[in-house]
């Protein structure tokens, strides 16, 4: 992936929590956190401001599925990156 727009379109298109099994109605933003290491590879993904249930375990497996992400760089060597992102839940 290629930074913020890509990010937004991977969710936009990837995040689909089950609304069967969500209680309903539900108007928030939860926040993910996780780290892009410097081989690229998604780890340490936990939801630190949860939202429901199924929101909170959709929200995870969208990041794990993510892959090919370019590692941030320092000094112009690869380094890992931790990420905060909000994500809005509205159904």
């Amino acid at each position: 992936m290629n930074g913020e727009e890509d990010l937004k379109n991977y969710i936009t298109y990837f995040f689909r929590p089950d609304k069967n099994k969500m209680e309903l109605p539900v108007n928030d933003t939860l926040i993910v956190e996780f780290v892009v290491r410097y081989d690229g590879e998604v780890t340490d993904v936990n939801i630190i401001h949860k939202v429901n249930e199924e929101a909170d375990e959709s929200a995870i497996n969208t990041i794990k599925q993510m892959v090919g992400w370019k590692p941030g760089k320092r000094k112009g060597k690869t380094v890992s990156v931790r990420y905060e992102l909000p994500i809005v839940v509205n159904y």
